[in-house]
């Protein structure tokens, strides 16, 4: 029911932006799902922590009610962020990193991690360079190659126009 739950938030925040009534303006917009995002958050909390004995506290491998709450609300304060900067303001360029990544997701989650070993693949680029580095600062330079190795298997197929869809 948690997992159902967080699908639904996300499939009303999409219906929500759709939606076209001529008096709501993109800022208007942005600012509801904020605002319905904040009371989220703030439920969820109040869920996990002020309630007495009725509380449910925020716990990621149970996936707990108030969790579904809080991480909904934080997903739907950036959502109406994005949506402000990239589609109200029209501050597109920036966003094509996101988007390479967010035109093939489903190749990300699925696909690249079950064929390639992309761990190895950062260490083998970006090994020396983490080698330089302290324990803490090594590990975050292999997991930022990571990233980029991700970006850029998932950079070929989308200029290739490859999307993996469901």
């Amino acid at each position: 029911v948690p997992m159902i739950s967080t699908a639904l938030l996300g499939m009303f925040a999409g219906d929500f932006l759709r939606w076209r009534p001529a008096e709501l303006s993109g800022g208007r917009r942005a600012a509801l799902l904020a605002l319905g995002g904040c009371g989220l958050a703030a439920g969820g909390f109040f869920w996990a922590h002020g309630l007495g004995w009725m509380s449910s506290p925020l716990n990621k491998k149970l996936w707990s009610a108030s969790l579904v709450f809080a991480f909904g609300g934080f997903s739907m304060i950036l959502l109406a962020a994005f949506y402000w900067v990239i589609d109200v303001k029209g501050f597109r360029a920036w966003a094509f990193f996101f988007k390479v990544i967010g035109m093939n997701a489903i190749l990300l989650y699925v696909g690249v991690q079950s064929v390639f070993d992309v761990a190895a693949a950062s260490r083998f680029v970006f090994g020396g360079l983490a080698s330089l580095c302290s324990p803490a600062g090594g590990r975050l330079v292999l997991a930022l190659g990571q990233i980029a190795v991700y970006w850029l298997i998932l950079w070929f197929f989308y200029r290739r126009k490859i999307f993996l869809k469901v």
